[in-house]
């Protein structure tokens, strides 16, 4: 059974090995482990199937890091309030699925957040509480509508100086969907892909079980809350314990509320089961923002999606799932 983590490193051995047909490898991608766990005929698809799907996570990074100067949306930061800039096929997928998650949502996900992000220091800087005065400047480059996107000829163009666009949060999430769409054209038919604690279980174990997928708790990481049984579906973690820093005794997340400019209150994790990765990945942080109770009922508008959240008080939710 896999724990559902995210941003925690893990101790990993990259050669591969094999075991009734089973065959795991594991690697360094997109600032965290990326491992698949598969079933093949021999080792020598299955060392194919590793090397074409890690290759197309590692492509996904290449165009959408922002640690990358040469990326297509480093260059779409850095130029698109200037002109339109052509990107590719993958980005403007990645880019629509980012505006319509943030419409769902009514902005609770925002790709936009990055000003924010990096005003509270959880972009390499120093970590701090900014002033309101700070808060309300940044806020003026924060907007899903700001990201302008011309789907026919592939461009994207930002509506105005200052807009900055973190696909960090949604990403991860659609190289998992692309690189398990290329283990399916290579013939593999099972398989638990995990990139940094994004999951996807693609059908089930040889024996027909489902893949087991353990959700953490979010204050005892040597615990676990629950454990999930997937088929064909993915699983995601937004949670306060992955990037944080306390002042005077109050805790400080990462995930800042592109609303209100502060980090979102009221939920420690959540957690989304749905059909995709780029679903399960952007959904667990609108719940997150959203709080249980609104990110709950957003998902019950969306089919074969469900989510467990666990409140600032500790309290577990649950919805849509038994």
């Amino acid at each position: 059974m896999r724990i559902l983590l995210k941003a925690v490193f893990l101790t990993i051995t990259l050669a591969s090995s094999s075991f009734g047909g089973e065959f795991k490898q594991a690697r360094w991608l997109m600032g965290t482990v990326a491992e698949i766990d598969l079933f093949a005929d021999s080792e020598t698809k299955a060392d194919a199937a590793f090397e074409a799907a890690f290759a197309e996570m590692a492509k996904i990074d290449s165009l959408m890091s922002n640690w990358k100067a040469d990326s297509e949306i480093s260059i779409v930061n850095r130029e698109g309030h200037i002109r339109p800039v052509k990107v590719s096929p993958e980005l403007m997928e990645t880019l629509e699925a980012s505006l319509k998650y943030s419409r769902l949502s009514r902005g609770a996900f925002d790709v936009t957040v990055g000003p924010l992000v990096r005003l509270w220091g959880f972009m390499g800087g120093e970590k701090r509480v900014p002033a309101l005065d700070e808060i309300v400047r940044a806020l003026r480059s924060v907007g899903y509508e700001k990201v302008l996107l011309d789907s026919g000829s592939l461009k994207v163009q930002l509506a105005g100086v200052g807009v900055y666009v973190d696909l960090g949060g949604i990403a991860k999430g659609y190289a998992l969907d692309r690189a398990t769409l290329t283990l399916k054209r290579l013939g593999i038919q099972r398989a638990l892909l995990d990139l940094g604690g994004n999951i996807y279980a693609l059908e089930t174990r040889p024996d027909g079980k489902p893949w087991e997928v353990g959700v953490r708790n979010p204050r005892d990481e040597s615990r676990i809350l629950t454990v999930l049984r997937l088929k064909n579906q993915a699983v995601a973690t937004s949670g306060d314990y992955e990037k944080y820093f306390t002042i005077n005794g109050k805790r400080y997340s990462h995930i800042i509320d592109p609303r209100t400019g502060k980090p979102a209150v009221g939920c420690v994790s959540a957690t989304v089961v749905a059909p995709t990765a780029v679903e399960s990945d952007a959904l667990s942080t609108a719940v997150f923002v959203m709080g249980p109770k609104k990110g709950f009922a957003l998902l019950k508008t969306i089919p074969g999606v469900a989510g467990i959240a666990v409140s600032d008080k500790m309290r577990v939710s649950k919805c849509n799932l038994e």
